[in-house]
C-alpha cells in the first residue's frame, strides 16, 4: 500500500517538508526527553517523601517556572513542545512516519494528531506561565470532565477517548515487548558501549508509561460508563492510585524510575531518530 508522503507536490517540496519535520522532531522530542525527566524527578520526590505537590505536566512546568533559570527553560520547552506538535500534526495529515493506509495505519495517524494538540495546549500553557498567569486555573480534572459530559454526546465522546488510552497503554507495551522500539532510532549513531543500556531504558521507560496510560483509560473508562465525572484523573491520580495499592510505594518508584528511562529514550530519539523512514 502506499504509505509515503502525498505526491501532488513536487520531489524537492517534499525533501524540504521532510527536513522541517526531521527538526520538528528532533526538537520536539529533545523537549519531551527534558520534560519526562523533570516528571520523574518530581516523581521520585514525591515517592521518597520530599515532595507533595502534584505530577503530572502542567504541575512540572509550573515547578520549573519557579526554579532557577526557570523562565529560559520553560521558553525552551515552549519551543520544544511545540514542535513536538507540529511534527506529531505532520505525521497526521502529511504521514511523514510512512504508515500504511489500512485500519491500524490510520488509527496511529488520529493518536498523532491527538498527541499533537496534547502538546500544542502543553507549549500554550508555557506561554501562560511566562506571561505570569498559568498557575491562576482552580479547575480540576474532574471539574473539566463534569462540564464536558454534560453535552448531549459526551459520555460517548469520553468512552471513546478511555479507548484511545487504552490502546495507547497497549501500544506502548507492545513497542517495548516485541522491540518495535529499536525502529525509532540507529543503533549504529549509538555512543560505544551504550546500546544495552539505551534498550534497557527503552523498555522500562516505555512498560512504566503503558501502565500509566493504562490507569488513566481505565479511570476514563469508569467515568464514562457510569456517569461519575469524579472517577476521571490526570497523572498525578494515576501515581495517587500506585501508591494506594498494596506496595504502593515500591510501585511509586519503580515507574518514577520509569519517567526518566523513557526520558532517556526520548534523547537517543532527539540525536539519531529514524524520523519519516520506512518502519
Amino acid at each position: 500500500m502506499n504509505h509515503s508522503v502525498p505526491q501532488s507536490i513536487s520531489s524537492f517540496e517534499r525533501s524540504t517538508a521532510h527536513r522541517a519535520a526531521t527538526w520538528f522532531g528532533k526538537i520536539g522530542y529533545s523537549a519531551k526527553a527534558f520534560l519526562y525527566a523533570t516528571l520523574g524527578w518530581l516523581a521520585i520526590q514525591s515517592a521518597v517523601g520530599a515532595n507533595s505537590g502534584k505530577i503530572d505536566p502542567r504541575a512540572a512546568l509550573q515547578w520549573l517556572v519557579e526554579n532557577s533559570f526557570g523562565k529560559i527553560l520553560t521558553a525552551a520547552l515552549l519551543i520544544g513542545l511545540a514542535a513536538y506538535a507540529l511534527y506529531r500534526f505532520s505525521c497526521a495529515l502529511f504521514n511523514f512516519e510512512q504508515n500504511d493506509d489500512d485500519t491500524i495505519g490510520v488509527a496511529r495517524r488520529i493518536g498523532y494528531f491527538a498527541t499533537g494538540l496534547v502538546y500544542a495546549a502543553l507549549a500554550f500553557f508555557c506561554g501562560k506561565l511566562l506571561a505570569g498567569n498559568g498557575g491562576n486555573s482552580n479547575s480540576s480534572i474532574s471539574d473539566r470532565t463534569e462540564m464536558f459530559m454534560a453535552h448531549p454526546a459526551g459520555r460517548i465522546a469520553l468512552g471513546l477517548i478511555a479507548i484511545g488510552i487504552l490502546c495507547a497503554a497497549f501500544a506502548q507495551a507492545k513497542r517495548a515487548w516485541t522491540g518495535e522500539y529499536k525502529e525509532r532510532f540507529e543503533n549504529s549513531e549509538l555512543p560505544g558501549r551504550t546500546e544495552k543500556f539505551v534498550n534497557f531504558s527503552a523498555k522500562f521507560g516505555l512498560y512504566s508509561r503503558a501502565v500509566i496510560f493504562a490507569i488513566l483509560g481505565v479511570f476514563a473508562g469508569i467515568a464514562a460508563l457510569f456517569a461519575q465525572p469524579s472517577s476521571a484523573g490526570g497523572m498525578n491520580r494515576a501515581f495517587s492510585f500506585l501508591e494506594s495499592a498494596k506496595f504502593g510505594t515500591t510501585l511509586f518508584a519503580v515507574i518514577a524510575a520509569g519517567f526518566i528511562a523513557y526520558s532517556i529514550y526520548a534523547a537517543v530519539i532527539a540525536w539519531c531518530g529514524n524520523f519519516g523512514r520506512e518502519r
